[in-house]
């Protein structure tokens, strides 16, 4: 899944009520679809887990998601292998 699969993925993320893990581990995500990513975060509640491990976010993307979910205290976030300094 590249980032303009995300991109269609963070729009169903936006309305979702019931999906409490979602694993993209392995993917061409890059720093774009973390955004697509982490404005969905925003407004998503029952997120539990992600997943972005080896997927090609790097630095930026992982910022990006990082500060997306920074006062969800319940939301895991796995970005290794990301490239992060």
């Amino acid at each position: 899944i590249d980032h303009n699969g995300i991109f269609q993925i963070s729009k169903g993320l936006e309305n979702n009520t019931t999906l409490k893990e979602l694993h993209l581990r392995g993917n061409l995500i890059s720093k774009k679809g973390a955004y697509y990513l982490s404005e969905s975060l925003k407004k998503n509640k029952p997120l539990e887990l992600l997943d972005v491990s080896v997927s090609f976010i790097g630095h930026t993307g992982t910022t990006y998601l990082l500060n997306s979910i920074k006062d969800k205290k319940h939301i895991h976030l796995n970005y290794h292998g990301n490239d992060v300094r």
